[in-house]
Formats: structure tokens, sequence, C-alpha cells
């Protein structure tokens, strides 16, 4: 299993916009057959942050759908517009695969 988090922080005064568009590109994305994403925020710590999280068989699964995403002018066009919404420098993201049965 491969775990996939983004995470950012959203410019003060535009967090419920973002949401928004969040959730119009989760739509979209499910109805072309995309893995669900789910939208997270902190209880504690930095305010105006999103995680973001998708879970994926294997790497090679999340590769085959980060390829077709990027591919998609709809999509991207979407994406964008969040984007634009995002403190500049503040968005990182993780991929995290299950811990080694270790001998």
């Amino acid at each position: 299993m491969i775990r996939v988090t983004n995470e950012c922080e959203v410019k003060y005064g535009h967090f419920a916009e973002y949401l928004e568009i969040c959730e119009e590109l989760d739509q979209a994305m499910i109805a072309k057959k995309f893995k669900p994403w789910s939208n997270l925020t902190p209880l504690t710590g930095k305010g105006n942050v999103i995680v973001q999280t998708c879970d994926y068989d294997s790497l090679q699964e999340m590769t085959d759908e980060q390829n077709r995403f990027y591919a998609d002018a709809d999509l991207m066009k979407t994406f964008r517009r969040g984007a634009e919404l995002v403190v500049q420098g503040s968005a990182s993201g993780m991929i995290y695969e299950e811990a080694p049965h270790l001998a």
C-alpha cells in the first residue's frame, strides 16, 4: 500500500473557496475513475492548512494515475484555480509505504 499526502497553507480569507475547489476537483476525478482523496485539516498547529491524502495499491498505480491527471486539461484547469489560493512555498508532499517486516 502506498499513501500520498499533500499539504499546503491557504491564503487567509480564502479557505472556504479553496475547499469548494477541492470538492469540485474530487467530484470530477471520481467521475473520471480516479481514486478518491480525503481533505483534512489539523485540529491544532498552524491555521489555514489543508492535508489531502490518497491510498494506492502500488507505486505504479500512483504513477499511472498521476500521469493521467497531468494529461487531463479539465482537471488541471480546476487544479490551477486552487493553486492561486495557496501560500507560495507552503506546498509539500510525501509518499509513504507500509513498514517492512524485519528479521
